[in-house]
């Protein structure tokens, strides 16, 4: 890799333990996902509403930085906004799993009924079956291929979910599929730097059961894990992102926070 990626890399890596109070917010964040396991959805739309701070200050050209825990509500806000946004589009998919579970076990449950009957299959029902059977790997395949299509849409779109602050900017696919066009290349590298990260992570954890005394933290030690993961991609993404907003649709600027009277004031010369 080129030097200037490599460092890229490093301080990618590196940023979560650059703040001063970095243990304490890896450990609160590690704690909600440990809470996750237990209580179902706040602790996941907290996290998410952490994730959409970070991304949102990254994506906006700033250096990656933990955000503070504080304003809970506001997290809670952010959190709800994205998972919503994330649902919405997951719900062909979500659609497509059932009908594939609904083919993959429903000839299990029409089988004892045939037989509760005393109906013995004939030439139609076995080709019936045939068809259905056939159906399984038709739906299976439509699902990955939604699983495809949803992995490639999904960052771009929670980023500028983040970056917008507005749940509707999830729908305007214009704007964050011609971000993603303008640095597929970046988004991509995002991936496989997110993948590789969780691997080295999955394959220490592994490490883990080599020993019996070990094992018994491994619940323990995942939740740090996965938080330290959510932080790396998150913002891998949002930089992604940012490298890919034109200059013509900034996502935060001065001079766009600059009420246009202003900005034309500013840009008279001055009368001598």
């Amino acid at each position: 890799m080129k030097p200037n990626v490599t460092e890229a890399v490093k301080t990618l890596l590196k940023f979560p333990f650059q703040d001063p109070k970095w243990g304490t917010k890896l450990l609160i964040g590690a704690a909600l996902v440990f809470a996750n396991a237990i209580i179902p959805l706040l602790p996941a739309i907290l996290l998410t509403g952490y994730i959409a701070r970070l991304m949102r200050s990254t994506a906006r050209g700033n250096d990656p930085a933990l955000p503070e825990w504080d304003d809970w509500g506001g997290l809670l806000r952010d959190g709800f906004r994205l998972w919503a946004a994330s649902f919405l589009y997951a719900l062909p998919l979500v659609a497509m799993m059932l009908f594939s579970i609904g083919f993959i076990y429903g000839p299990m449950f029409l089988m004892p009924i045939l037989e509760m009957e005393g109906t013995s299959p004939d030439g139609g029902f076995v080709a019936l079956l045939i068809l259905w059977e056939l159906g399984i790997f038709f739906f299976i395949g439509i699902s990955m291929l939604l699983v495809a299509v949803y992995a490639v849409v999904l960052p771009p779109m929670m980023v500028h979910t983040a970056a917008r602050n507005e749940f509707s900017a999830a729908f305007k696919i214009g704007e964050w599929w011609g971000i993603l066009r303008r640095n597929l290349a970046g988004f991509l590298a995002a991936a496989i730097l997110t993948v590789g990260i969780y691997s080295a992570l999955i394959f220490g954890v592994q490490l883990l059961y080599m020993t019996i005394f070990l094992c018994l933290f491994i619940p323990l030690l995942i939740s740090p894990v996965v938080f330290y993961l959510c932080l790396t991609s998150s913002v891998a993404f949002a930089q992604a992102y940012q490298a890919g907003s034109p200059a013509s649709l900034p996502v935060e600027s001065a001079e766009a926070a600059q009420p246009t009277e202003s900005r034309l004031e500013d840009s008279q010369p001055p009368v001598e």
